[in-house]
């Protein structure tokens, strides 16, 4: 029996390594590419117009199709519940390493979030940037630890859309460096190297 097990684990296909980027409103972008060439997937896409630049329109309009994929039943409110979902199915790796997800509650960092200086069956591999950010601030450009629950800006535990807005207009003002109204590429912090 001991000897069929482990034929079958040894013939299980190993799947293969992913990485993660969380974007600044959340959203994970996993491939098998490293984390930065992750973080240009998610650049090119929001660059709607594709001139290099993201502008504060561009950043809101992302904002509001991810404030959709975290909101399924469409009612304008991202609730506990939908919270809990986002910590378990869709960014299981929140937690990792922190002390839970009530350690990783709120925005408490969002104001000094810039990064100095990657719900999945394949969890990345890459090692957490860097030892002091917990949660999703350890594979993003934005040092917060919950990036949907950080937007609750009255703590009452439910996201609205206005909450969610109002938070992007934040996130994009802490990455855009230059004060001059869009972000390019350059201009985005890298990401610290994982620490093996």
């Amino acid at each position: 029996m001991v000897a069929l097990l482990l034929a079958l684990l040894l013939a299980a296909p190993e799947a293969p390594p992913r990485n993660l980027f969380v974007a600044p409103m959340g959203e994970p972008i996993r491939g098998d590419v490293g984390a930065e060439a992750l973080l240009d997937r998610w650049f090119a896409a929001v660059d709607s117009d594709g001139d290099g630049r993201i502008g504060r329109g561009e950043f809101r309009t992302d904002a509001a199709r991810v404030f959709g994929l975290f909101d399924p039943n469409a009612d304008g409110r991202i609730d506990p519940a939908e919270i809990a979902d986002y910590e378990a199915r869709i960014l299981p790796e929140l937690t990792g390493g922190s002390s839970g997800p009530a350690a990783d509650w709120g925005g408490a960092l969002e104001h000094g979030a810039i990064a100095g200086s990657s719900g999945s069956a394949n969890p990345p591999r890459q090692p957490a940037y860097d030892s002091f950010r917990r949660g999703a601030g350890r594979y993003g450009i934005l040092n917060i630890p919950q990036p949907v629950a950080g937007a609750d800006a009255d703590f009452d535990r439910t996201v609205t859309r206005a909450e969610f807005a109002a938070a992007a207009m934040r996130r994009f003002a802490l990455l855009d460096s230059d004060e001059d109204g869009a972000l390019t590429r350059a201009e985005l912090p890298k990401l610290a190297k994982p620490k093996r």
